[in-house]
């Protein structure tokens, strides 16, 4: 698997028998880089959506990175306990997973803006979208094909909307690795290093780019000035 540290393990999800614990977040993989290691730095190699399975008593039974995703911003499984759901924050989509080879055997693609929360009870996995402002339900009685929509539910409140547009738009880029003129593969968003502005307590070998290696700072009261790192 990705080398590196788990880091923004905002969501866990215990299995409905209650002996396997999965947790979702970040790998940054902050061991690489040519001060570090003699190797440069790539959008592929520095961090990736990761699940791991932990036992009751916390040992790690398994464990899963993907390619060309950002986040697991949430998980829950099948009231069964043989299917994983895992969102993926940036990229907008939910991996369907066998939960006990953690396989991926599918995925809903493009479901909604920033989806940071899951339920399902077995026919129907709803999906919580943070910033597109819904909730979106999808059929599961066909896994293997298309799913279809079945609901789409607005989450805004009575007055509408209560973010400036600009601010509302520059909240969803600054989050969003699924657009190619932001990101190259779906890895990287802005909030990678930057959840919700602020800073994942990290230091990256930036010397590739003749930096050296340099903490992640938080950006909250910046108005985007610089230097965004030290």
């Amino acid at each position: 698997g990705a080398r590196g540290v788990p880091t923004y393990l905002e969501r866990i999800s215990a299995s409905p028998d209650g002996t396997r614990i999965a947790i979702g977040g970040l790998q940054a993989n902050v061991e690489r880089g040519l001060f570090l290691d003699g190797q440069a730095r790539t959008h592929e190699t520095a961090a990736r959506a990761m699940v791991r399975i932990v036992g009751l008593d916390g040992e790690q039974l398994d464990a899963r990175h993907f390619d060309d995703r950002d986040r697991v911003s949430a998980l829950t499984w099948s009231p069964l306990g043989d299917w994983l759901f895992a969102a993926m924050h940036g990229m907008e989509t939910v991996e369907i997973l066998d939960s006990w080879s953690l396989e991926l055997t599918g995925a809903f693609l493009d479901v909604c803006g920033g989806p940071d929360g899951l339920w399902t009870d077995g026919d129907v996995l709803w999906i919580a979208c943070g910033l597109s402002r819904e909730l979106v339900a999808y059929s599961l009685a066909d896994l293997g094909g298309l799913p279809d929509e079945v609901a789409r539910v607005s989450l805004l409140p009575p007055g509408g909307e209560v973010l400036d547009p600009e601010v509302l738009l520059g909240k969803q880029i600054f989050h969003r690795s699924a657009d190619p003129r932001m990101t190259k593969d779906g890895y990287l968003s802005c909030a990678t290093c930057h959840l919700d502005g602020d800073q994942d307590g990290r230091v990256w070998d930036f010397t590739d780019r003749g930096e050296g290696p340099r903490n992640t700072i938080s950006l909250l009261g910046r108005g985007g000035a610089a230097p965004i790192h030290w």
